[in-house]
């Protein structure tokens, strides 16, 4: 019994912490940051700790895992690696090095972990049929989030590489969260404005994942 409530606790704690660090994420793409970049770099160290917790929570589940060599290629063990191995291994992202999108993609993927927990722990509604919609709205919810961040990150290093080599005046807007929010309701809306199209090849992979996944992992 203590164990089983040490689990959830620590569970818990994660889940929070992997919401906490990938919303702020979001939050200091909005901020105005001094020239010695201050908010990046508390946010950078502090993302830094946040990791080195998830590789103790990790560790930990190894540990008691019946079948230790199995749980290393199980999806969860694969996906919680990606949350952290990013981070601890660069440490912190610039944007001279073309792997640094995996710590950003590493911190938006994160809130699956904190839906998991979600979904796992509380109940999400009086009955089964609430539970259920719940369950599909939140899934909506945290494609649009996820996709969006990623969009977002691929397509602004490729706006900035282009507006490198252009006059300020001709230099291409750079997405904000909402902006790519926007654009991803409006292609799983099958809407499809114009106003607003992928410029890189990832952020073309990006939208066909998401029409990928809304076709298949909702209707599932």
């Amino acid at each position: 019994m203590y164990q089983e409530n040490f689990g959830k606790v620590m569970e818990i704690i994660i889940g929070c912490m992997a919401f906490a660090t990938s919303v702020i994420n979001v939050i200091l793409t909005y901020l105005e940051t001094s020239e010695d970049g201050t908010y990046s770099k508390i946010f950078n160290n502090f993302d830094y700790a946040a990791c080195c917790l998830f590789l103790i929570s990790y560790t930990l589940k190894w540990y008691v895992a019946t079948h230790r060599f199995q749980y290393i290629f199980s999806l969860m063990s694969v996906l919680d690696l990606f949350i952290f191995m990013p981070t601890l291994i660069m440490i912190e992202p610039t944007e001279k090095n073309k792997f640094t999108v995996l710590i950003l993609f590493s911190r938006y993927i994160r809130s699956i972990i904190f839906f998991l927990i979600l979904q796992r722990y509380f109940k999400l509604g009086q009955s089964d049929v609430d539970r259920q919609i719940n369950i599909v709205f939140m899934t909506m919810v945290l494609l649009t989030y996820i996709a969006s961040g990623m969009y977002a990150v691929v397509e602004n290093r490729q706006r900035n590489d282009e507006n490198r080599k252009l006059p300020k005046e001709d230099q291409l807007n750079i997405l904000q969260f909402h902006d790519s929010v926007y654009f991803v309701i409006v292609s799983l809306a099958t809407v499809g404005y114009g106003d607003e199209i992928p410029m890189s090849e990832f952020g073309r992979v990006i939208v066909l994942f998401i029409i990928f996944f809304t076709i298949v992992l909702i209707p599932a």
